[in-house]
């Protein structure tokens, strides 16, 4: 019998990679480093699921359609401004390590969220 052994995407090993970086260069928490790699995931199964395409070939009018998606889906602005956060870290991350160029986060503001008393 043959094992199959799903081939991961160049994303998803740039979004391992990411998270490889986010763990042993900056230190980042650990908590932080599972809310990121979820919303990364998220992100990356949203652009195939809705266009066929990689966190490569993706554009800002991808990423306004994944904010109303999660908004429609009754996720918080809080909650969406984290999924931007994950995102321009990561995108800014591509760049600086020459995978790739693309920034399609790049201009898109967060969400107003309430004020915490």
């Amino acid at each position: 019998m043959v094992e199959v052994i799903p081939i991961m995407s160049m994303a998803s090993n740039d979004i391992q990679s990411f998270i490889e970086y986010m763990r042993a260069e900056i230190r980042a928490s650990e908590k932080t480093i599972d809310a990121y790699g979820l919303e990364l995931n998220r992100w990356e199964d949203f652009l195939n699921h809705e266009f066929d395409i990689s966190t490569h070939q993706a554009e800002k009018g991808n990423v306004k359609r994944f904010i109303v998606w999660r908004n429609k889906s009754g996720i918080s602005n809080r909650s969406i401004n984290r999924s931007l956060s994950a995102l321009r870290s990561y995108y800014k991350w591509c760049e600086k390590s020459n995978r790739h160029t693309n920034q399609p986060v790049r201009g898109i503001r967060s969400l107003k969220t309430a004020k915490r008393l």
